[in-house]
């Protein structure tokens, strides 16, 4: 029975939510009864709200935008809303811009969209609106909301079906690459004619001492799944030619759940290494311990995941 409820559970969330409301009616009914005219440039006002409830790793890419939002002479009283699981990322800002961190759950089904009352957010708080996401739900999300703000100039970045309800789009993106994300939502900024700052991640966090270890990470946090790790019998191979020919340890990490991985990893190294010089804290770590960790060890060695876009932090 439970089998049978979780079936129809999916098929309603696909079929009705996703594809019947998410990619034809909401789009149709906004598309059709609230277009909005593009505008070249946009008067940036004096209060800003920032939207972005994205992942720990896109999360990152955001910062070039803050800091030019902080730096520009007109002193904006600057807003963003995030994923509240990413509050930590954004403590070295908190004294310059409002947080407001949220279970980002709700903004990625249509039905949820909607349910903006329960946010700390009155209509006519703010000027503008910037919305740098990655994911197209959320970045739709942001949209409605700017909208039922009342927000006369909203920019996002290109990805959604409402991109007509905005008055800047910026291009849309090409380049696959972590690296380009920050050039990417930097580009928001143009029709406010506000100055870029270099697009490179600025979490504002210490420097630690480095020690001699080098982290690895091979799962792809949260994933959890086989085909989003790096090879394993290369990771021994690796794990040994360190622990053999360098006087580094070896600090092995991964998100919860994905333990069994790295234990698997231990397990098919060669009996004669020095075990005692590898750390094993997978699934251990809080997201300010994985960053300290990051900070400390010479080299991290990843997949294209979070712990990436924290090492560049570094």
């Amino acid at each position: 029975m439970n089998k049978i409820i979780r079936k129809i559970q999916f098929l309603y969330h696909r079929y009705i939510e996703e594809i019947l409301f998410g990619n034809y009616l909401i789009p149709w009914f906004h598309n059709t009864f609230k277009k909005v005219k593009k505008k070249k440039r946009l008067d940036i006002g004096e209060n800003v709200l920032v939207w972005n409830i994205d992942s720990l790793g896109d999360s990152t890419w955001i910062t070039p935008v803050l800091k030019s939002l902080i730096k520009d002479p007109r002193k904006f009283k600057v807003t963003l809303i995030h994923n509240e699981l990413c509050s930590v990322l954004f403590k070295g800002y908190e004294n310059e811009l409002t947080l407001i961190g949220i279970n980002p759950k709700k903004y990625y089904t249509p039905f949820g969209i909607n349910d903006f009352k329960s946010l700390p957010l009155k209509k006519g708080m703010y000027d503008s609106m910037i919305i740098l996401e990655m994911g197209s739900r959320p970045a739709d999300a942001g949209r409605l909301l700017g909208h039922y703000l009342g927000i006369q100039n909203i920019s996002s970045t290109y990805l959604g079906r409402l991109k007509n309800i905005c008055h800047y789009v910026a291009p849309e993106n090409k380049d696959d690459s972590p690296e380009y994300w920050p050039m990417h939502f930097l580009k928001t900024l143009e029709p406010f004619d506000v100055e870029k700052e270099q697009a490179k991640i600025d979490l504002r966090l210490n420097q630690t001492k480095e020690l001699d270890q080098v982290l690895i990470h091979p799962v792809v946090a949260g994933y959890g799944m086989s085909t989003k790790m790096l090879p394993l019998e290369k990771m021994k191979i690796l794990i040994e030619f360190i622990l053999n020919k360098t006087v580094y340890d070896i600090i092995l990490s991964s998100g919860p759940g994905e333990e069994r991985y790295i234990k698997n990893l231990i397990d098919m190294l060669d009996t004669k290494i020095d075990i005692n010089r590898i750390k094993n804290v997978s699934g251990k770590l809080s997201i300010m311990d994985l960053l300290r960790v990051i900070s400390e060890s010479k080299a991290v060695i990843c997949n294209d995941t979070s712990v990436l876009h924290f090492a560049t932090n570094f």
